[in-house]
């Protein structure tokens, strides 16, 4: 089978009608799974698959500093902006959205 978008493949993996009873069904994402190597593709996939999903979506965000000031040499507090706009493998994003029946998986 060949997908041509990102809905379309989403929709076949994560039927849409299923997708929205999710958090009724524990066991919907069992058998189910895509795979990515590239974190921006990870996030443009889970963000798709959440907004499909039935609820209310709640935003949890990183803590927003970073230790590197110094100020006896010039360096200052890193700005926000800059530490959210980080996407480091090996380190989670600054912001995690869920609903209630969203597969979480803690490493």
């Amino acid at each position: 089978m060949q997908f041509r978008t990102l809905e379309t493949f989403c929709g076949h993996v994560f039927p849409r009608s299923q997708l929205e009873r999710a958090h009724e069904d524990p066991l919907f994402f069992r058998n189910r799974a895509i795979l990515s190597m590239r974190n921006d593709t990870v996030a443009s996939l889970n963000d798709h698959i959440l907004e499909q999903m039935y609820g209310d979506l709640r935003t949890y965000h990183s803590m927003d500093t970073a230790d590197v000031n110094n100020e006896s040499e010039g360096r200052n507090e890193l700005p926000v902006e800059y530490l959210h706009s980080l996407n480091p493998a090996g380190l989670l994003l600054a912001r995690l959205c869920l609903k209630v029946g969203a597969p979480v998986i803690l490493l």
